[in-house]
């Protein structure tokens, strides 16, 4: 009688197939790893795009004022969290105090939920160094102004702060809470987006930088 001619497999094939598969496995890591953070970046990007769209639109279609709050946080993971919502007055009527760069507006609402973007964090365009050559001159980093507070609701509820971006009835955008005859909008605004991991910065070419046109609302996107 004979036997099958095919032939299973030595325990050193084996091994050896398996060793060959953890290399190409270490090997592409780092590629699945940066893929997975340049999704992350650019989903980041594309939703705070809409996300200033629709402050403008609330802004203008309401004769009111509308708000996108940033703000960073660590999250259960110890990973950076960027976050972001937009509020505007409910009835577009603005019924507001300031005191210094805190504004309390009694009459705001949430528009949105709170958007979360994993490993990514707010720095200035000019921190970023594929993009720094690529950013306006005149554009004024979101980060570095004050944060601002708001009250949302009756006395008593919680403030929350935020680094803020306005716009106004007209459309304009600036970097306070309300414009004033000095100030009615800011030229440019830059928002530079860095990717970390474990709350550290990632050297990576997934870096961006969304930069925003106070007069007209538009948004230029820039990527390595």
């Amino acid at each position: 009688m004979r036997r099958n001619g095919r032939q299973a497999f030595s325990l050193v094939e084996l091994l050896v197939v398996i060793a060959i598969l953890a290399i190409l496995a270490a090997l592409s890591a780092p590629s699945v790893s940066s893929l997975i953070r340049s999704r992350a970046t650019t989903r980041a990007v594309n939703e705070i795009s809409a996300l200033l769209e629709l402050a403008r639109n609330e802004a203008m279609t309401r004769q009111g004022y509308a708000w996108i709050g940033f703000d960073v946080a660590t999250n259960a993971e110890g990973n950076d969290e960027l976050r972001a919502v937009v509020l505007s007055t409910a009835d577009g009527v603005v019924d507001t105090t300031t005191k210094g760069t805190t504004v309390a507006i009694s009459t705001a609402r949430p528009n949105t939920r709170t958007f979360r973007w994993e490993n990514v964090k707010l720095v200035p365009a000019s921190e970023l160094g594929g993009i720094k050559d690529l950013a306006r001159e005149a554009s004024e980093p979101l980060v570095r102004q004050a944060k601002q507070g708001f009250r949302l609701g009756p006395a008593g509820t919680a403030t929350t702060s935020f680094w803020t971006i306005t716009f106004t009835p007209q459309g304009y955008a600036l970097l306070k809470g309300l414009p004033d005859i000095v100030t009615p909008y800011t030229k440019f605004i830059d928002i530079g987006l860095q990717p970390t991991r474990g709350g550290k910065n990632v050297e990576t070419p997934d870096q961006a930088a969304l930069v925003l046109d106070g007069v007209n609302g538009h948004t230029e996107i820039l990527r390595r």
